[in-house]
């Protein structure tokens, strides 16, 4: 999976999968013990959030554009439900988050980028926000007129 999302001034900020292994297992512990059945789950996901900006071909348009990368964060995230034995507590259930070599490389360019993507889309989700208020506002008003009718 990988998702762009981009600024006007060709800022972008892309979050990659890899890899993502997920294991199913209905297998219980102790075969004797039917009464608590349990699903188990387990799951690998190669994860990558980067930061950069789209650097597009000026004499070929159709060309890809190239990626070029200021900051990112590059880990394996592994997810699981405890086992029966390691619950304290058989009424509560316990999901482990392992993070495997997480990495984290930042230019200085960057965080001038960070600001200016955030400040972006935060002007454009207060302008969408405003916008469906609106829209919401206007059909409350329609539906008041048509009922009164």
């Amino acid at each position: 999976i990988q998702l762009t999302a981009t600024t006007p001034c060709s800022s972008a900020v892309r979050f990659e999968t890899g890899t993502m292994e997920l294991q199913l297992s209905n297998r219980v512990k102790n075969l004797g013990d039917m009464s608590n059945r349990k699903l188990f789950f387990k799951a690998h996901i190669d994860f990558n959030l980067s930061l950069g900006q789209i650097i597009r071909n000026v004499i070929f348009d159709e060309a890809e554009p190239e990626f070029q990368q200021y900051a990112f964060f590059h880990t394996t995230i592994g997810l699981r439900n405890a086992f029966q034995d390691e619950l304290l507590n058989e009424d509560k259930e316990l999901i482990l988050l392992t993070l495997k070599r997480p990495l984290v490389y930042i230019q200085p360019i960057a965080v001038d980028k960070a600001i200016l993507v955030w400040l972006n889309y935060k002007n454009a989700y207060e302008y969408w926000a405003e916008k469906r208020a609106n829209l919401c506002y206007e059909h409350s008003q329609a539906t008041a007129q048509q009922q009164q009718q």
